[in-house]
């Protein structure tokens, strides 16, 4: 993208995004000179080191100097120039003064953010001015014939759409179209639908500019909400977090409600706290609560402090439905919770949320016949000839629940009907500043809702759901609810359903809920059925376990967690709740079929990290709640038990992500090359496949160690990659060649090798005499491959490497290694981390053999946004938002595409449809995601014929990473091996229910041929 000696265009310059671009080509290309134009005033050129020096310079001015100050001691030419990119005339002097530019990438722009009856003229145009003004002006005044490109950073809401992103959303449409139509015309320009970056951009700018206000993507900020403590905004959701337990304002919801001991958060508190984010991110208290479902109780034991969130995601109308005149904007709600800052969320409730209509009828009741203050406290459970019922003051109580002062506040139950009721309730003195807090006081809610319509002297009604609330305004200190239920009233029955009106003293309506279920809770009835004692302390048992599995052979696409059991640590034993898993290509070529599976019940996973739940007897050194890396089967399920030895502390600072990465590739390495090989300082050793997990970490252990490094990796990428390092030779693993030039280099003393068929013969004639050579490759031993003995005439040894993990010489090693690891001797690897959602992509990802590191495989609580360590290792986030690592990379893949419109977003949104691609398909082939070019081959590159032809292509193109596929193609001149052949005979049966062979793919046959087979088979069944 950027060339040497190239000139090149920035507008919005000094932005975020325009200033990481401008730093990403200083960095790639030599002798490069950057126009950056902006509109903000700057220092004068001779003042800015001073400036970015100064701690009296605002920090936004301060990032900037030092980021141009970065520029210029890269030794690329950087001008800025204030210009307004709408101004025709003055963007026409840049040209003039600075041009002709290679390329221009348009990152100027005005954020949007106003509901489109809030907006007027001056306003749109001030947003679309930049977008589609701009655009125009550099396509007609300053891009020519020399300009090579235009990139213009559009946003993700011009496909999904954003509340109150109207102005925003049609800017960034044009800017979609333009490309499109611009390329139509010949010219090269790719439009960039981002998401929100992390750590620049217009959105986090504003919000700088607002004296670092909530807006800043992807970072939980305070806020000044009597229910909420931080805010976290993304591009299509918003998360606001809380406390239970220390912030008194809502420590009472879980010390005045209790179940035995233990706290128990009531379902009126989910129905507040999501009422309290949707006004909150709607900008109005007239809102509705559709569809609430109580997941599970959220219990937090007495003494505890557990942190709960509410995350709200907009939503796009269901598809079929007609556009509504006046479309109204709807969230998904969804109420978590968790115990510790680093623990696991879990959701209890979710819903949605949406304004009320502007015009939606509010239902009105007469005047509440009793509406005096007549308090039945001393007459508990009394009836008057008027058929009101007192239930009132320490009568409030069950055997299964407890309930503090504040839910004292019934003054009268009176029965209008058989179904029917209206319930008087009042706050206490001391608590009526609750409701300056809560516009729906739990409290209030929980009893005026109708709980004590059902009277049951042993049992209880826990709510369930809700189909409709309805939110007219606040409830007072004093209110009524008319309950009606749907059924008779029935103590036997297990769940009832009612709705509610709750109304003040004139009958004015507050609160409307319809459908309101509730279960039946007898005092008998277990706790451990409640759910157990927290949002992350369940005793053994109480918490179900998963496994991975695969439910078909060979199939990546039928990789599932599936139900297991949780194993007691038995004596010398810990279970391990796990948080993040590492993969090993051991396992891929399982799941891919290249490998038998060790059990018929085989389930996933050698190496996780997490925290210890329970200990068994005989266990020194190891507590539960410590933060251990271990080595075990299943890893991949929630929870495993693994021997105490194989337990290890995570380093300090260290993410679970992280650590996860490390206990097979060190403890591999460590073992072959210091404890079978015996390698020595000053010896040389060979690497293949060096940038793997095990590669890299061989590469830290043999540079501890003092020897010279010879290593092999499969793309220019990654050989770059390793001779950063500091590698003494790099060569190609994907061709024989380093055979000879590692010969010519003297030969090595040992190979440590994981290639596979005649690569293994060329390794051993590298060997000098009395060389080692350690096979940790499993496809040759698995198939037998013949050795040719008289490759270790001269005293060389082969050695296959096939660890016994549960024995005293494997745990002393991984002993060794983690104590290396904790002292910082060792560093971390660079990981790329998947959600547990995506473990069948972490699959794939890792058969295509494109990543740098270690693959790892996480959960909530995984730590995903720790900082990277030292030595080369790094997490990737894990967060919504870009950072200007990944942004910038993604530029250069997508810019590798040659399509004129990518969206980049860390989360997967959409197929891939034409030529439009989502974050996976850009974001997750760092760290070379560019398509390669077909190779060179002695025949054209001839487009597919047909529909099986052209979905045939599609198949080896996104497998092999390659930008093309012909027709005539063959799978190995492709450089398509025998485990990619496995994911294409699956991906066939997939799709067309055709059985094809490995040997069908690898044969020889062109596309054609083995298209025409797979017809041919579906014709005749």
């Amino acid at each position: 993208m950027w060339t040497d000696g190239g000139t090149y265009l920035i507008t919005g310059g000094l932005g975020g995004i325009g200033l990481a671009l401008a730093e990403d080509a200083a960095r790639t290309a030599g002798d490069v000179r950057l126009v950056l134009t902006h509109r903000a005033p700057l220092p004068p050129r001779h003042l800015w080191r001073d400036r970015a020096a100064d701690p009296s310079t605002p920090p936004g001015l301060r990032a900037r100097l030092a980021a141009l100050g970065r520029i210029a001691a890269s030794g690329a030419s950087v001008v800025c120039v204030r210009a307004d990119v709408c101004d025709e005339e003055a963007m026409g002097r840049v040209r003039a003064e600075h041009g002709p530019f290679d390329g221009v990438a348009h990152c100027a722009g005005v954020p949007g953010g106003r509901l489109i009856e809030a907006m007027d003229d001056g306003h749109l145009r001030r947003v679309l001015a930049p977008k589609l003004r701009g655009t125009l002006v550099l396509d007609g005044a300053v891009a020519d014939d020399a300009t090579r490109w235009l990139i213009l950073c559009s946003s993700m809401v011009a496909v999904f759409g954003g509340l109150g992103q109207a102005d925003y959303t049609g800017a960034s449409a044009f800017l979609d179209a333009f490309a499109r139509a611009r390329t139509a015309r010949g010219r090269r320009t790719l439009s960039l639908n981002f998401d929100a970056w992390s750590e620049a951009g217009m959105a986090v700018d504003a919000a700088r500019a607002a004296g670092g206000g909530p807006e800043v993507y992807g970072q939980h900020l305070p806020v000044d909400d009597p229910v909420f403590t931080t805010e976290s905004v993304h591009a299509s959701s918003v998360e606001y977090r809380g406390t239970l337990g220390r912030d008194e304002n809502t420590a009472w919801l879980v010390r005045d409600h209790r179940a035995g001991a233990d706290g128990l958060l009531p379902g009126s508190a989910a129905v507040e706290f999501l009422r309290a984010a949707g006004a909150r991110r709607l900008g109005t208290e007239r809102l509705e609560i559709l569809g609430l479902d109580i997941l599970a109780p959220l219990t937090v034991p007495m003494g505890t402090a557990a942190e709960f969130a509410v995350r709200l995601e907009e939503t796009a109308p269901p598809s079929g439905q007609p556009a509504a005149a006046e479309p109204v904007p709807e969230l998904e709600a969804a109420l978590r919770a968790r115990a510790t800052s680093d623990g696991p969320w879990t959701t209890y409730a979710q819903a949605r949320v949406r304004p009320l209509p502007a015009k939606a009828p509010v239902p009105s009741a007469p005047r509440p016949e009793h509406t005096d203050s007549t308090d039945h406290t001393d007459h508990p459970g009394s009836t008057d000839d008027t058929g009101s019922t007192g239930r009132v003051g320490a009568s409030l109580r069950s055997g299964v629940l407890v309930f503090g002062p504040r839910w004292q506040n019934i003054r009268r139950v009176s029965r209008t009907g058989p179904r029917e009721a209206l319930i008087t309730c009042e706050l206490d003195a001391p608590f009526t500043p609750d409701t300056e807090r809560f516009a729906l006081h739990p409290a209030l809610l929980d009893n005026a809702a109708g709980e004590p319509f059902w009277d049951g002297e042993h049992d209880d009604h826990l709510p369930v759901s809700y189909e409709r609330i309805a939110v007219y305004g606040r409830l007072g200190p004093r209110v009524h609810g008319r309950v009606r239920g749907h059924e008779d009233p029935d103590p036997d029955a297990p769940a009832v359903r009612i709705d509610s009106l709750i109304t003040d003293d004139e009958g004015r309506a507050l609160v409307a809920i319809s459908g309101y279920t509730l279960r039946r809770e007898t005092s008998g009835r277990r706790r451990a059925d409640r759910g157990g004692t927290g949002p992350d302390a369940h005793p053994t048992g109480a918490r179900p376990n998963v496994r991975l599995v695969s439910t078909e052979p060979a199939d990546l696409d039928s990789l599932r967690f599936v139900p297991g059991p949780r194993v007691a640590p038995g004596p010398g034993d810990v279970e391990v709740e796990v948080r993040a898993t590492g993969l090993n290509f051991k396992e891929v070529l399982t799941a891919t079929g290249m490998l038998d599976a060790d059990t018929p019940d085989h389930a996933y996973g050698l190496e996780a990290a997490g925290t210890v739940t329970a200990v068994g007897a005989e266990v020194c050194g190891v507590s539960v709640g410590d933060r251990v890396m271990v080595m075990g089967a299943e890893c991949f399920s929630r929870y495993v038990t693994v021997p105490a030895r194989l337990a290890h502390p995570v380093p300090d600072g260290m993410a679970f992500a992280e650590a996860a990465s490390l206990p097979v590739a060190y403890a591999t390495a460590y073992d072959c090359l210091v404890r079978r090989a015996r390698l020595r300082r000053g010896e040389r050793v060979l690497i293949h496949a060096a940038t793997g997990g095990v590669g890299l970490a061989a590469v830290q252990v043999a540079q501890r160690l003092g020897a010279e490094i010879h290593a092999t990796a499969g793309s220019p990428e990654k050989r770059a990659y390793l001779t950063g390092l500091g590698i003494a030779k790099v060569m190609d693993s994907r061709t024989l060649d380093f055979q000879r030039e590692t010969v010519e280099a003297g030969g090595v003393d040992v190979v440590l090798n994981s290639l596979a068929g005649d690569r293994i013969t060329a390794g051993l004639r590298t060997l000098r005499p009395n060389g080692r050579f350690v096979e940790i490759g499993k496809r040759d031993v698995a198939s037998g491959t013949a050795l040719d003995l008289r490759l270790l005439e001269q005293g060389a040894t082969f050695s296959v490497y096939y660890p016994d993990v549960y024995g005293t010489d494997f745990a002393e090693c991984w002993a060794e290694v983690s104590a290396l690891l904790r002292t910082g001797a060792l560093p971390a690897l660079p990981v790329r981390a998947f959600p547990e959602t995506e473990v069948t992509e972490a699959f794939r990802y890792m058969s295509r053999a494109r990543h740098i590191g270690k693959i790892v495989v996480t959960r909530p609580g995984a730590d995903g946004t720790a900082a990277g360590r030292p030595g080369g290792g790094g997490l990737i986030p894990l967060g919504d938002g870009i950072t200007n690592a990944i942004g910038v990379r993604a530029v250069h893949d997508a810019f590798a595409l040659a399509r004129p419109q990518v969206l980049v977003s860390r989360r997967g949104a959409a197929a891939r449809e034409d030529d439009f691609l989502v974050a996976e398909q850009i974001l997750d082939r760092r760290p070379s995601a560019s398509a390669q070019h077909r190779p060179p081959l002695p025949y054209d590159c001839v487009t597919p014929n047909g529909a099986t032809e052209e979905a045939l292509a599609a198949i080896w193109s996104d497998l092999l990473g390659l930008d093309r596929v012909g027709r005539e193609d063959r799978f190995p001149d492709l450089g398509g091996d025998s485990l990619a052949a496995t994911q294409i005979v699956a991906a066939v049966r997939k799709r067309y229910g055709v059985r094809v062979s490995p040997a069908d793919i690898l044969d020889g046959r062109p596309l054609h041929a083995l298209a025409a087979f797979i017809d041919t088979h579906r014709t005749t069944g």
